[in-house]
Formats: structure tokens, sequence, C-alpha cells
């Protein structure tokens, strides 16, 4: 157990890493704006009202909430000091050895990702992405916890209570944690020494744990009980996006008079169907909830007859693979310029007109945020062709291979869910590419001699 010192020190280590991890909004003078995604978030928060797509209304709650206490920096150093934790516990289960201390490994591996790479924009931005890394690095936290010699109770209570909260936050996390244990149930069959039966278990636990608590917030608020009320729009829209509901649509509307055979002009693609008022989910030309409840019978019929249907199926299955590979390889985003911030404006404007001069100030809506991003791409390009190197590496060594096969998991899922059933967006993956360099940097800096690290930190003894 830590000793008050020791638990003081580490207080201020993790303070201290959340503020590193702010650096990307640090730069832009103000929490990073994504698209109209952020405002959209504010307005249900303050209205409480429900998703017009798959954005959490406890995240809503929880960034309108917080920044009563000052501004939106307070839901930021709160998302950064939580993944500031989740790194902290991430990396002391995972080098229990270590012969010095762990605090500078992480800072040793942490500051080049920070500086020149995309990390720090994630726990910047108001908006839910930076609590899908958190998710896997405390997955990876569990998994070292139970059944290890090391009886902390408090690590795994602690890292089983982010792990729930990072759930609440973003609603693809359900999906991406139940493919990732099946995929990691898969590949026991060829590695024993993944995950143990008794983490998964737990693990599922937590996740039903953490989608009944979703579950009756939802019913608290709207007086239903559901996860995500709008997955069946996000599945037709990938029917929509890779063809297959206008081949569906074509071959039965002949006999159906339904309302959808109505609107076959303009079938756009995922975020044109779910957002663009052109698009048939607004009958009326603009998002009302009532049309949509209306129009879910219809929907939950062609989506089950598309389903049921082989060589849709197969077209879903190929199309979906296609882009989730695609998606597993873009790990770069360019942020939004001034022109989409005026959503997030109007919404400032509304309810929180002392914090528009800030806005209007920072880089973002001055454009001065993109020279920051142009430079942080090229060290990210060099950081993407060193972690293959590294992971090469890695894999060639006698290492515990256990925790590289974790993160490339979850990459894979994380790909495969966004990308292949959601659509390719740089983002998705680039939230959370970073942990696989993190850990490979750690892993080989954690293998320099103890008497090379002292020279290169101090010549005083760190407990």
């Amino acid at each position: 157990m830590f000793r008050i010192n020791q638990i003081l020190q580490i207080l201020g280590f993790i303070l201290l890493l959340s503020i590193l991890l702010s650096y990307g909004g640090f730069i832009n003078g103000y929490p990073i704006i994504y698209h109209g995604d952020s405002a959209g978030y504010v307005e249900m928060g303050i209205n409480k009202i429900s998703s017009v797509g798959t954005h959490s209304i406890v995240y809503s709650i929880f960034i309108t909430r917080t920044a009563n206490f000052g501004s939106f920096w307070v839901p930021i150093f709160i998302q950064s000091i939580l993944l500031a934790i989740s790194i902290f516990l991430f990396v002391l289960t995972s080098f229990r050895n270590l012969k010095f201390d762990f605090r500078y490994l992480i800072l040793f591996a942490i500051l080049p990702l920070v500086f020149f790479t995309g990390l720090s924009k994630y726990p910047s931005k108001l908006i839910p992405d930076v609590f899908t890394p958190i998710l896997i690095l405390n997955i990876i936290t569990i998994a070292n916890s139970i059944g290890s010699k090391y009886k902390d109770k408090w690590l795994l209570i602690l890292s089983s209570c982010i792990f729930i909260f990072s759930f609440l936050m973003q609603t693809s996390n359900f999906l991406i944690s139940i493919i990732f244990l099946i995929f990691i149930l898969f590949l026991k069959l060829f590695v024993k020494r993944l995950l143990s039966y008794n983490a998964i278990v737990y693990l599922f636990i937590l996740i039903v744990i953490s989608g009944i608590c979703l579950g009756l917030t939802h019913y608290k608020l709207f007086g239903k009980f559901y996860l995500n009320k709008a997955s069946h729009v996000v599945l037709m829209a990938r029917f929509s996006e890779n063809g297959t509901l206008l081949n569906y649509l074509k071959e039965n509307c002949e006999a159906d008079s339904s309302y959808f055979c109505s609107r076959m002009d303009f079938l756009p693609g995922h975020s044109a169907f779910l957002y663009d008022s052109r698009s048939p989910m607004y009958p009326e030309g603009f998002w009302d909830e009532a049309q949509w409840e209306k129009l879910k019978p219809e929907i939950d019929r062609i989506n089950k007859e598309i389903l049921l249907t082989p060589k849709y199926v197969l077209i879903t299955a190929y199309y979906s693979f296609i882009q989730g590979f695609r998606q597993f390889f873009l790990t770069y985003q360019f942020e939004n310029r001034k022109e989409n911030l005026n959503p997030f404006k109007e919404v400032l404007t509304k309810y929180y007109p002392d914090q528009v001069n800030s806005l209007v100030s920072s880089g973002q809506y001055n454009d001065d945020f993109e020279k920051w991003e142009n430079n942080v791409f090229d060290y990210h390009l060099m950081y993407s062709f060193i972690s293959f190197l590294l992971l090469l590496i890695f894999f060639l060594s006698d290492a515990n291979k256990s925790i590289v096969i974790y993160i490339l998991t979850f990459l894979a899922v994380n790909a495969l869910v966004c990308g292949g059933l959601v659509l390719v967006h740089g983002r998705y993956q680039e939230r959370v590419f970073w942990v696989l360099p993190f850990f490979l940097l750690c892993h080989f800096i954690s293998k320099i001699n103890k008497d090379k690290v002292s020279e290169l930190i101090s010549k005083g003894k760190v407990e």
C-alpha cells in the first residue's frame, strides 16, 4: 500500500499529467469544438432532450453541469484527469517489476506523443471520444489486476468505476466492449495467456451493470428503458450508404407503398442520412422525435428483411469489412475551421454568453489551430512508421505479448464498429491509436539499464 506522502506525490503527478494531456486545448486557447456535435451535446444537456443520432445524454449532462462551475474548461480538465488516472493505473499494473520510478516511464513515453501527435486533442475536445481510449486502458488494468499476486483491490475498484463511467459517456463503447471480449475468447484458442476467464466474466458483469445504469438513466429522463434510441436508424444509414437499401426498395416497392418507397430519390451516405434535412428521416424538413418514433416500425421491418436476405447480408459484410480495413489505417483527423463553429457559437450566445469572446479568440475560430495541426500531422506519420518498427521488434523479442494483442484487437474492433457499421472517419481511430506507441515506448524504455536511467533523470534517489 502507498504511504500518505506517496499518495500526495501520486496526486500531484496525476495533476501534472492531466495538464500535459490538455496541451491541445491550450494551443487552441479554448476547448476544441467539433462541428455541430459539441453544440448538440450542450443543447441536449440543457434541455434534457433525447439524441438525434447516437449521442449520449449522460455526456451532455456531464459537460453542462460541470461547465456551470466556471466554463467548459472544467469538463475538459475532468476528462484529462480521468485519462491521466487511467494511464497511471495501466502503467502501474503492466510494469510491476520496473527497476525505476514508473512516473518517469510515463513521462518519457507520453511527452513525445503529447507534443507530436494528436493525442492531446481528445482530452481537450468537447465530445466523448476520449472515453474510448480510457475504456481500453482500464480493460487492460482490470485484466492485469484479476488473478494477480498483487492484492491491490483499490486498483481494481477504481479502474472498474472509471470503466463504467466511460461506458456511460460513449454509447459505442457497449458494442466495442462486447465484440472485443468475443474476439479475445476466440484468440484464447491460440494464445492461452490472454484474459483469464475470471477477468472476462468480471468485464461482462461490468458491461451489464453499465448497460443497466444507462437504461435506467434514460428511463428516469424519458420514461423508456433503452441503451441507444437511434440504433435502428444508424443501421439503416449504413444500408443506405452501401446501396443495399436502394436495391431492396427497387425490388420490393412495386408491391409496397411504404413511406421509404416514396423517398427513393434521395438516399444519402451515413451522416447525411442522419442529419440532412432532405433525408427520408426528416419528413417535414426538420428533426421531430415524434416522426422518428412513427417511422421506427417501418425501419425495423426493412432492416430485418435486409438482414434475413443472404445476398444483402453478404454485400453489407463485404462493404463493412472494406470500410473497417480503411478505418484501421486512417489514424488522423484535422479539426473543423471557423465556418463549422457557428452552431456552437449560437449555443454559447443563448446559454453561456460570457464565453462567446473566449470562443471567438480561439485558434480554431481564427484558423490558427490549423498551423499546429499541420506540424503535428507530419510527426504523426513518423510515429506511425516508428510504431510499426517497434511492433515488429516487439514480436521478435521474448516479451509478454498479451497487452499488445489486447491493444491491436481493440484497434481492430474499434475500426470494425466505427468504420464498418457507422462511417469511416479519421477521429475514430486517432482517438485510440496512440495507446499502441505509448505502450511500446514504455516497454522499450523499461528495458533500459537502471544506472542509465538514473543518469538521465537525476542523481538523487527517487522512492
